[in-house]
This record gives C-alpha cells, structure tokens and sequence, in this order.
C-alpha cells in the first residue's frame, strides 16, 4: 500500500499512523472456485480504503474474512496486530468490541425499536446502566440525524433511514475501525451523500478507520484515501483517487467510467454457446 498519502484529515503522514488492518497474501476458495488468489492490504489509523470490484471478484468475501465471519484457507489477516485467522470466538470477543460493522441491508432486527436495535451490541460487550446506555443511543442517533426515530421499527422507516440506524449501532461501542458493505446500495442521491458525509465525518472526527467496499464510483471517489480494485480475486490496481483517475490500465477506466465495452466482456462464459446446446440436448 502506498505511504504517499495519510487519511483525509491530513495531519500526519501515513506511515506515523498506527497499522489497524493488515492482510498478507489472503487465500479463499469454495470447492473448486477460487474467489481469493492472494490478497495484500494495509489500513491505517483514520485512513478510509475503498474496495471496488465486480460481482464475484472476492470484494464481499474479503470483508467477512476481515470481520472474522470466515477463515482465510492461506495467508494472513492481523487485526489491531493479532492473526485473527488464528482466534477462537472467545478470543475474537474483545476485538469485535474494537470495530463495528455496516452490513449492506442495515441488518436490524425488526422486533427490536431503533433505538434498541443500538442498545444490542451495548447491552452485549459493555457492563452499564440501562440510563447510561439510554444517553449512548440518544447520542448516536443524534449522530446520524435521527433521534426522534428510537421508538419506531424498521418496518416503519425508509431503507435510508435503516442504514443510518444500523451506522449508528455500528458506532455504538465507538470503534476503532468500521467496516460497510455496500454502504450506498438501494440509496437515492441525496442520501447516499448523506451517508458519504457520515463516513467522512467519523474519519475527520474521531480518527476511525473506514474499509469500505462498494461500486459506487461517485461515492468511492468522494470518501476515499486509497482504493483498490479487485478482479479474478487479485488487487489489480491501487492508488489514491487521483492516481486512479490518471491510470492509463484499460481495466481501471472500465470501472470507474462504468463502459460496457473493455477487458471485461459482458458474457463470461469460456463455453461455445452452440456445443453447449448441442450437448444439452443429448448430441
């Protein structure tokens, strides 16, 4: 990972910064697909990374191994310094604390109120009194601009409002480093600004260190210290916005300018589609 240039705030350069995410030639297969070939990546202190790729390029899967919802099958991933490919559950329970997790649709739990879908992970990692987790929630969801929504349900608000909820319970144990899966997914313009602005907030604010993988270019460009590409489950391409923007790598300009033609053809089948009927229908 390039040392050019330290997180959006600007104050130290990169390579003062505390390492919090280090992966080291990452591995991943399911059966015979392999969706993970070898991936390296660091993340600083503060420092928002952006993890671009196609569907089925291994972004997703490079995520739930950092959150330590599966194992690598080769190389490593630290945590805080700690192989958390090597850590039990109970030994991964006092870095869950350390970082919080924005799943794509929100994740909330539609029997809980927002503001009790907050209080969960409180109520879980932290020994306090139910008037001090009170103040937390009321916080935090002042945080994301949406107190007066504690009392409702999911069902009764927006999708973009139940992102805000679900970065709000993400933040509720103020963590270290915050991970989004497709943060701007099903989100109009306007929010998904909304939700830029949020990351960037907690970047600038309070030091936390975003990963965040989405396709969004607009977005990605707009929140980004550093960004990779991933493609055939390998980091094809990394840089800063600007050095991304000037990338002369044919790939690189398919992506962020979203052409349809490029190195990645619309079909991806390595198969003749008349043999293939031919031997569909038994000749």
């Amino acid at each position: 990972m390039s040392d050019k240039r330290g997180p959006a705030s600007g104050v130290r350069p990169l390579e003062e910064l505390p390492i919090v995410v280090q992966c080291r030639g990452v591995k991943k297969s399911y059966g015979n697909r392999v969706v993970l070939r070898g991936v390296d990546l660091t993340v600083h202190k503060g420092q928002t990374v952006v993890v671009m790729g196609g569907s089925g390029h291994g972004k997703s899967t490079l995520l739930r191994l950092m959150i330590g919802a599966e194992k690598p099958d080769a190389g490593s991933i630290e945590i805080f310094g700690q192989d958390i490919g090597h850590l039990t559950e109970e030994e991964m329970y006092p870095l869950k604390k350390r970082f919080g997790v924005l799943f794509q649709s929100g994740a909330l739990f539609n029997s809980m109120t927002c503001g009790e879908n907050i209080a969960l992970p409180i109520r879980e990692h932290a020994k306090l009194d139910e008037k001090i987790i009170e103040i937390i929630v009321k916080l935090k969801l002042e945080l994301v601009g949406l107190r007066d929504a504690e009392q409702l349900i999911p069902a009764q608000i927006s999708g973009g409002m139940r992102k805000r909820v679900g970065l709000a319970r993400a933040i509720a144990l103020d963590p270290e480093i915050i991970f989004y899966d497709e943060p701007g997914a099903g989100l109009d313009p306007i929010m998904l600004a909304a939700i830029d602005e949020l990351i960037l907030g907690l970047s600038k604010k309070l030091g936390v260190a975003s990963i965040v993988v989405t396709h969004e270019m607009q977005s990605a460009f707009r929140i980004a210290d550093y960004m990779v590409l991933l493609h055939g489950g390998v980091i094809v391409a990394e840089g800063t916005p600007d050095e991304m923007r000037a990338s002369k790598d044919p790939l690189v300009q398919q992506f962020i300018q979203g052409k349809a033609e490029g190195p990645v053809p619309l079909r991806q089948s390595g198969k003749d589609l008349v043999k293939d009927l031919l031997e569909g229908a038994g000749e």
